[in-house]
């Protein structure tokens, strides 16, 4: 039988296992939306300056990703470390 507090630890560690699924999710579904978003954006025509906004959307959906999902990795990390 767990005691009031391991039971706590647990629901816990549930709870971030999930907020990591989500994080984890998110960080997918933003970085596909800039790569489509890019390569729409470079296919479609532009005039002279039409890589400026393809890189932005792409640079940013970059940046998004990889915060997401190293807050993802991190809240991944402190559970098994807690787990020890």
């Amino acid at each position: 039988m767990t005691t009031l507090t391991s039971a706590d630890i647990l629901k816990q560690q549930k709870t971030l296992k999930i907020l990591a699924s989500v994080f984890l999710f998110l960080s997918y579904l933003i970085g596909l939306g800039a790569l489509i978003g890019t390569l729409y954006l470079l296919l479609t025509p532009r005039g002279i300056g039409g890589w400026i906004l393809p890189a932005f959307s792409f640079l940013t959906g970059l940046i998004v990703f990889l915060f997401l999902f190293s807050i993802s990795k991190i809240i991944t990390i402190l559970i098994v470390i807690s787990q020890k």
